[in-house]
Parts: C-alpha cells; structure tokens; sequence
C-alpha cells in the first residue's frame, strides 16, 4: 500500500468504489458507510439489518480482499466480450454460408430450367 495514503482512509474509499461499482443506491450507500447527518437518514429511509445485508451481498462481488486479485468484474467482461468475438465469428461464418447456398440455390434453379428446356425441345422434335 501507498505509505502517502493512510489506512483507514483508503479502506474507506476503496469500499466507497465498491459499492458505487455494485450500483448501490446513493443514500443506501451513505447508511452503509455510516452517515447519519441528516434527519432523514435517521427518521426516514430503511434502516433494516436484513435489508442492508442484501445491499451488502450485492456488492460482496466488487470487494477484493487481496489487491493482486483479479477484480471478478473485469474478468466477467473479459470472458463475455471473448464469447461476443466468439459469436460473432460464427455469425460472420454463417452469412458466407449463406450467401454460398443462395449461390447454388440460385445455380440448381439454372440448371433445372436449362434441363426442362432441352426437354421440351427434344418433346417437340419427337
């Protein structure tokens, strides 16, 4: 840790940024870090234990105890943006697949004419 930045501060706030990253409501987020300075926090916003676990296990994601650690949202959208790649890769393989079978689709209506034609040419001389 940065010896400029005292523990406790920076604690603080990189919990603040974990419970910004895990889209905490703005005054949940105040009630969890623990500021009560305004009537309304103390007199009118829920304050129930069970309910600020919840907000707690929302952003138990975001909260990593060892900094070397990968952060899970990060290598949540790694992981998603290689299965977009892979997915679109497979749909660009797809419409040349396509466009290949429109081809010969478009070839056997050619061929199938042709053949009815010589048909009914050779009908017509017999």
């Amino acid at each position: 840790m940065d010896l400029r930045v005292q523990a406790c501060h920076g604690f603080r706030k990189y919990f603040e940024n974990a419970l910004d990253e895990a889209n905490i409501d703005h005054e949940r987020k105040m009630l969890i870090e623990g500021h009560f300075a305004g009537t309304r926090a103390k007199h009118y916003t829920i304050r129930d234990a069970e309910q600020l676990r919840d907000l707690y296990r929302k952003a138990y994601p975001f909260i990593r105890l060892n900094v070397n650690e990968a952060d899970p949202s990060k290598v949540e959208r790694g992981i998603y943006s290689m299965r977009l790649a892979n997915l679109e890769a497979q749909l660009d393989r797809q419409r040349v697949l396509e466009a290949k079978l429109t081809i010969l689709e478009n070839e056997v209506q050619q061929l199938k004419r042709a053949n009815q034609q010589r048909c009914n040419a050779t009908s017509l001389r017999d």
